[in-house]
């Protein structure tokens, strides 16, 4: 319902991160936030009353910052995600500050050391190896519910990776 409020407004992408958590990409008119930040605002708390009003769900939300080119859209994410505990704590919709930096507190799940492992064991098909992996994911992850997107994204990079190893093997 989100996306269909969202969407009658004006065009955008609304992406399910999982059952509770939703990202947005939309349009606005140019990089400077002052064009734009007021209107996505009203925006996003309009939607958020009309789901309060139908479902009884406070909705919050944590707003990047504008990019001019799509691939830069992680990093609008990742400072959306900076800021997410601070809209967490205030139970609002917070931006993004121009000239913050793009630390994380709890950064995400760093496959660059266990991706070639991964990759091999997806080769060979090594279940032990796999299991090692994802055991490690969950003791990172277990009983930390302040790190439940990071644990989507880190799932998420997993599955994208066994589709594409799945999608090679078809081609080969």
């Amino acid at each position: 319902m989100a996306k269909d409020i969202l969407t009658s407004i004006q065009p955008c992408y609304v992406t399910s991160l999982d059952l509770h958590n939703f990202a947005v990409a939309l349009p606005v008119p140019g990089v400077d936030p002052h064009h734009w930040m007021s209107d996505i605002e009203k925006q996003f708390t309009d939607m958020a009353s009309v789901l309060h009003n139908y479902f009884n769900v406070t909705i919050i939300g944590a707003i990047g910052f504008s990019v001019e080119e799509p691939y830069l859209l992680r990093e609008s994410y990742l400072a959306a995600r900076k800021v997410l505990p601070i809209a967490v704590k205030e139970r609002s919709f917070v931006f993004f500050a121009e000239g913050e930096s793009l630390e994380l507190e709890h950064p995400l799940f760093d496959f660059s050391e266990s991706r070639s492992e991964i990759r091999r064991a997806f080769e060979e098909l090594d279940t032990l190896a796999l299991y090692t992996i994802i055991s490690k994911m969950i003791e990172i992850f277990e009983d930390r519910p302040d790190l439940v997107v990071t644990a989507t994204d880190a799932a998420c990079n997993i599955l994208y990776m066994v589709t594409s190893f799945l999608r090679m093997e078809k081609i080969l």
